[in-house]
């Protein structure tokens, strides 16, 4: 790629974009658009070979789509045997003008995963699973259904883990949170780098007495590593420790892959925090898979941690407000629930505090009917993920994408040489079991100095580039990777909201260093197209 600067392109491309007008009148403004920036990116001297980007159909051949297939495509594995753009085609035209690269914000759902859902709706009737009539036992039918594809999907045993359907992963966190039995001395750790939502059970936690501290992944290792591994006498299992007396249970939370930088974190620490359980104090993981289930394959036949929170929408898009708690049978007996409602109990009585349970765990752990046409449609979800050639022909195809991006931004530079991008993460390791699909970043100018992220985003609106803007929920891996200090944070926060509270949404940097970054997250529909609009996008902040 070659770049020279410009001084009219912006405003060019700024004064275009803001028209607006009825269909037709967009239709003109969105050719003349293109030609407007194709012309410009040519009169800047941005070159990248024969690349004419288009969004469905068969696989222009250009000389860069040829380079990426042959230097990223083959030795990863790209576009699903040859059967992407058709998949495109026929089942995302949702996505015709628009580049969509947020995927770890929400996956997108295929029309034809719609159609055979509705279907299903048309052609059955089905009614609260509370009964025992015809129209309520197919529903109780179909939910166990998904419960059991769900499991397939994380190759789980069955007699090992159940799916609890919870209102989505923030839900089932909180419910870990819950009903997990901290107390005076027990310890709650996590990630440093964990969605806020992981970061919200240490309320628990701390009002049951019980410490709480967040660890780099050196500490991690260290911790988990620094003493004996626990003995056989040590290690006993949770229904046993249910019943044993003077027992501390402790959890440990990591991210299998953190919605910030997308690194990846090893799945062995799940053995090994386990392995530091003694008989007296028992050690149990919550895995948050919610960024990592999109885009790779969980094995629980393989690790097997106590618990694992997810999201259906982000794996395939819809429904929206689903998602499940895939725990261990073993561990329900120790967890803690205040409330009971419908659906748990197998009676009660109303004047007194007597009642008994259901026996088995997802009827313990769902409180009243479950969202169960929400919970149907998951299969169709699944039946799409599988039609592609299941995680691992996700996990190259997107990840040939990603290395094909990380290496595009490295190689953008201003005219007097200073890089554009300051990227995050660990793409240099070029390993998929240590980073996914996200490539996360800053811009600077040519002085050296970071670009408002608040600008990117919004250049990137008018071009209909979808991103996601800011620490994405995820303070630790945020502040870590842009230098920020945590005094600083509070400091610049305390000093907003004495102001205006609405501000603390609307700031993107303290004394010149950024509040957050720029997230472009590839899922299984993204293509090289996608990819390449977006580097052209970036080019013009050349100078």
């Amino acid at each position: 790629m070659k770049q020279r600067g410009s001084t009219t392109h912006g405003a060019a491309v700024h004064a275009a974009s803001a028209y607006t007008g009825d269909v037709n009148s967009q239709r003109v403004f969105r050719l003349f658009s293109a030609a407007l920036v194709l012309s410009s990116l040519l009169a800047m001297g941005f070159v990248i070979a024969g690349a004419r980007v288009h969004t469905g159909g068969a696989a222009e051949e250009t000389p860069e789509r040829a380079r990426f297939v042959r230097e990223y495509g083959r030795r990863h594995g790209y576009g699903y045997n040859g059967t992407l753009y058709e998949l495109r085609a026929n089942n995302f035209p949702y996505l015709e003008g628009s580049t969509y690269l947020d995927f770890t914000g929400s996956g997108l759902y295929q029309c034809a995963q719609l159609k055979a859902f509705t279907d299903n709706l048309n052609q059955n009737l089905y009614g609260n699973s509370h009964s025992v009539s015809p129209c309520s036992q197919k529903t109780q039918s179909g939910v166990d259904g998904v419960r059991q594809l769900v499991l397939q999907f994380f190759n789980a045993d069955p007699a090992e883990y159940s799916v609890v359907f919870t209102s989505g992963c923030t839900a089932a966190l909180k419910m870990v949170g819950e009903y997990f039995p901290f107390a005076t001395k027990s310890k709650y750790y996590y990630l440093l780098q964990n969605h806020n939502s992981v970061l919200g059970i240490r309320q628990y936690a701390v009002h049951k007495g019980a410490e709480f501290r967040a660890l780099a992944d050196y500490q991690v290792n260290e911790y988990f590593t620094a003493e004996e591994d626990a003995g056989a006498d040590d290690i006993i299992g949770p229904a046993a420790r249910a019943q044993e007396h003077d027992v501390k249970f402790n959890l440990f939370a990591f991210p299998a892959e953190d919605n910030f930088e997308g690194v990846r974190y090893p799945l062995s620490w799940i053995d090994a925090v386990h392995r530091h359980s003694r008989r007296s104090s028992q050690w149990l993981v919550l895995l948050d898979a919610a960024a990592y289930a999109p885009t790779a394959r969980l094995d629980l036949s393989q690790y097997k941690p106590d618990f694992v929170s997810i999201s259906f929408y982000k794996i395939f898009g819809f429904p929206t407000g689903l998602g499940a708690l895939v725990l261990r049978n073993d561990v329900v007996d120790i967890l803690k629930p205040t409330y009971w409602g419908g659906g748990q109990v197998i009676a009660s009585l109303s004047g007194t505090d007597w009642h008994v349970l259901l026996n088995t765990v997802h009827e313990r752990l769902e409180a009243g009917t479950t969202s169960f046409l929400d919970i149907m449609s998951v299969r169709y979800g699944l039946e799409a993920m599988s039609a592609v050639g299941g995680m691992d022909a996700v996990d190259q195809h997107t990840f040939a994408l990603s290395q094909y991006l990380y290496d595009q931004m490295s190689a953008l530079k201003h005219s007097n040489g200073r890089q554009l991008c300051v990227t995050y993460g660990r793409h240099t390791a070029r390993n998929r079991t240590m980073q996914g699909p996200i490539v996360t970043f800053n811009l600077k100018n040519d002085k050296g100095e970071f670009l408002p992220f608040e600008e990117i985003q919004q250049r990137a609106a008018n071009r209909n580039v979808n991103i996601r803007t800011g620490c994405m929920c995820n303070p630790g891996a945020c502040h870590r990777s842009v230098g920020l200090a945590a005094e600083a944070v509070v400091q610049q926060v305390n000093a907003l909201q004495h102001h205006d509270a609405s501000v603390c949404r609307n700031f993107d940097m303290i004394d010149g260093t950024p509040f957050g970054a720029v997230r472009a997250s590839l899922g299984y529909p993204s293509s090289f197209e996608d990819v390449l609009r977006f580097v052209v996008f970036l080019q013009t902040f050349l100078q």
